[in-house]
């Protein structure tokens, strides 16, 4: 095992920066998702990684051995970096074990320690006994486990995972999540795991990095990334979140300003140092907002949409304030709440965005 440094890693095709500047520092056998949307650079930055793609500046060291920076370049084999693809990438003519000691053989692996090896490896991903199977022969998840056991049996110092779960149904994608969540905890290896997914993100990773537009936006546990946003992008992405003006009305004390969002007072979460200052940004979460049913037409915000998602509803609100401004919020049924009913909203908690 080991840990994972980038310094600086910028990768760029024709001019255009796919990776700008990233820098992080992995622990040895942590858990790191890389999330952001399609086109961010994650799947490029695995590749730098990997060793797929060279690096156009910065250095990226696995340990405290170099692998890539800009005239010096460690061969993928070379890396002791093993990576899970979402397409599985096994070979069809090929059984299970096969599949599985096909790096031990190209590495030239004396036969006993091979078989040694992709029994123990079959046994680690929950597939003993099904080595002479071949991959059309499997399920979609067993697949996958043939893929990370493929991966697992060069004894990997890192692994990197570019959107394992992609590729399979709501149940399998959640069976899977506890398979890499049970070898993590078994194994303690590095783990690089790429996914646009941020509820994959949220339920395997010790930290998340969200990257936009080839650049890491923030890293972060799960929990401050969901409550601390630095930024718009961030907060609109993780989770469901209504971004809103409102004034702080006083400077930050114990983590809390005063703040007046939609005409109403409230009080609000903040980073240390937030002064008071009119048009921040705020971001509101479905469970910041309070409301209760009002008659006729009092009130001051409009339901605009309702959506059944089982056992509760979905509602986006206008508030008259900013009408063309939704928020999101929840409720139990049974509910009376219909589209075109009206609400008293308060705001219980939030947080004040960083100026930039």
């Amino acid at each position: 095992m080991a840990g994972l440094t980038l310094e600086n890693v910028s990768k760029d095709f024709g001019g255009a920066a796919a990776v700008d500047g990233v820098s992080l520092e992995m622990r040895d056998g942590e858990f790191l998702a890389v999330l952001g949307p399609s086109g961010c650079g994650k799947t490029t930055l695995l590749r730098l990684v990997a060793g797929f793609e060279r690096v156009t500046g910065g250095t990226i060291r696995i340990g405290t051995r170099a692998v890539s920076m800009p005239g010096s370049h460690v061969p993928p084999e070379d890396r002791r970096v093993g990576v899970v693809f979402q397409s599985y990438a096994l070979w069809p003519h090929m059984d299970v074990a096969g599949n599985i000691a096909y790096p031990l053989r190209v590495a030239g692996r004396e036969r006993a320690d091979i078989e040694r090896r992709v029994a123990q490896a079959l046994d680690t991903v929950g597939l003993s006994g099904l080595g002479a199977r071949r991959p059309a022969d499997l399920s979609g998840g067993q697949r996958q486990r043939v893929a990370l056991a493929r991966c697992l049996v060069m004894e990997p110092s890192v692994v990197l995972l570019d959107e394992p779960l992609a590729n399979l149904d709501t149940h399998l994608r959640g069976a899977m999540q506890r398979e890499f969540e049970d070898y993590h905890r078994r194994t303690g290896t590095t783990m690089v795991y790429i996914t646009h997914d941020q509820a994959e993100a949220m339920a395997l990773a010790d930290r998340i990095a969200v990257m936009s537009s080839g650049r890491l936006v923030q890293l972060a546990p799960p929990a401050s990334l969901y409550r601390e946003p630095v930024s718009r992008m961030v907060a609109e992405f993780i989770g469901q979140a209504s971004v809103v003006l409102g004034d702080v009305l006083s400077d930050e004390a114990a983590g809390r300003v005063r703040a007046r969002v939609f005409g109403l007072d409230c009080v609000l979460r903040a980073a240390p140092g937030q002064t008071a200052r009119r048009g921040a940004e705020i971001c509101l979460r479905p469970d910041d907002i309070g409301f209760s049913e009002t008659g006729g037409q009092t009130g001051h915000a409009t339901i605009r949409r309702m959506s059944y998602r089982g056992g509760a509803f979905a509602l986006e609100v206008s508030p008259d304030a900013a009408p063309d401004t939704v928020l999101r919020l929840g409720v139990r049924e049974p509910t009376t709440l219909a589209t075109g009913g009206r609400l008293t909203l308060a705001i219980t908690d939030g947080w004040v965005i960083p100026a930039s």
